[in-house]
Order: C-alpha cells, then sequence, then structure tokens
C-alpha cells in the first residue's frame, strides 16, 4: 500500500486518511542522507520479488518527502487539539 503524490498534495485535514492509501505493484523510495532526500529508487515486484529500477529524481523525492511531512504534522496538530 502506498500514497499517491497527486492525492498527499490534495489531501485536507479531518478527512479520513485510508481513502488515500492504494494498492501498488510499483512503488519508490527515497535514499536519504541525514534529512535530505538526495534521489529515490524505483521498486516492482516481479513474480514474487522486489526489482530495482530506475534511479534518479532527486526534486520529485524532496517534493513527496515534504507533502508527507505536511500530512503528518496536520494529523499531529489535529490528535493535540482534541
Amino acid at each position: 500500500m502506498l500514497v499517491g503524490l497527486k492525492d498527499l498534495k490534495a489531501y485536507q485535514a479531518g478527512l479520513p486518511g485510508n481513502r488515500l492509501m492504494v494498492d501498488a505493484r510499483r512503488l519508490w523510495i527515497p535514499i536519504m542522507v541525514g534529512d535530505s532526500a538526495r534521489t529515490k529508487i524505483h521498486v516492482h515486484e516481479r513474480n514474487g520479488a522486489l526489482i530495482p529500477g530506475e534511479l534518479g529524481g532527486r526534486r520529485l523525492a524532496k517534493e513527496v518527502l515534504a507533502a508527507r511531512q505536511k500530512l503528518l504534522d496536520s494529523l499531529a496538530a489535529k490528535r493535540s487539539s482534541r
């Protein structure tokens, strides 16, 4: 399961988070150095095995991680306001 970038950017606090999750056979993983996204690697599933693919896309990795942090901050703020 994963969350798409467009869905993550469009997310609004208060909406159910489970609607963001989608089943995927292909995903990418950010490569981090400390707190900084340096690049990403595409990974896909073939016959039950994870196969590495394309490497690159630093800008997109940074955008997705920023959107992820925004979502986490929003959820944390909502929990603390209860």
